[in-house]
């Protein structure tokens, strides 16, 4: 069962000239998701212009996780104004304003059998849904009148829900192994290498044309010329 509620978080605006934003945030946002996972915040950048300018919301969980995401935006956004000038008093308008972001909290409860699933060796699992996902996760561990709980943070609702969807079906696989019921099979790459051990017995290779068989020096015809796999 998921319960949904708000926390508080810590954030800032960025004004970016339209000309400049391309290059803040770099191919396929590549550039700011660099600094987002360097600095352990989350950064958007709003669809709209707010006075004809394009703005990037960094949120974080402490005020220098956010003043470390600032900085470095603001690098690159004084690299991009050196190359295309447009507003020589960008800076300006960039003074470092920190103040409140609501975020998004789900709290999930799972069986306790399929916790080790979910947590992966050391971890590892939930890590890296809360890296793919731009979220923060923390284990409770449950006790006898409760379950154990997995706490989603986010800014962003899809963030949070995401990663959500991806507990829950990690969960759903556990139980499914654990019951006996239907669980997600592996489906096999379209170029992985054939064991022809394995089909030994569905294949039959064509003889080889007498015009075409090689003979030993020494001995002769090869003796498995013309043997079909079956027969071997």
């Amino acid at each position: 069962m998921a319960f949904y509620t708000t926390f508080q978080g810590n954030g800032v605006v960025v004004n970016i000239h339209p000309d400049h934003i391309g290059f803040v945030c770099g191919r396929r946002f590549v550039t700011l998701s660099e600094i987002g996972r360097a600095t352990h915040t989350r950064l958007h950048v709003q669809e709209t212009e707010m006075d004809g300018m394009k703005q990037v919301t960094i949120g974080g969980r402490s005020i220098s996780d956010v003043r470390s995401a600032y900085d470095s935006v603001m690098c690159v956004a004084r690299k991009a104004e050196m190359r295309t000038p447009r507003v020589s008093t960008q800076s300006n308008l960039n003074d470092f304003r920190v103040g409140g972001l609501l975020g998004v909290e789900c709290r999930l409860e799972i069986a306790s059998e399929d916790v080790g699933m979910v947590l992966g060796g050391k971890g590892s699992t939930l890590r890296k849904i809360g890296s793919d996902t731009w979220t923060w996760i923390k284990f409770f561990k449950g006790s006898a009148s409760s379950l154990p709980t997995f706490s989603v943070r986010g800014f962003m609702q899809g963030d949070v829900d995401e990663a959500i969807k991806r507990i829950s079906s990690i969960a759903e696989e556990s139980y499914n192994r654990r019951s006996g019921g239907s669980h997600h099979h592996r489906v096999p790459r379209a170029h992985a290498p054939m064991n022809l051990g394995e089909k030994v017995g569905e294949f039959n290779m064509a003889p080889v044309p007498s015009g075409k068989r090689r003979k030993s020096p020494a001995e002769g015809d090869s003796p498995l010329e013309g043997v079909r796999c079956g027969d071997v």
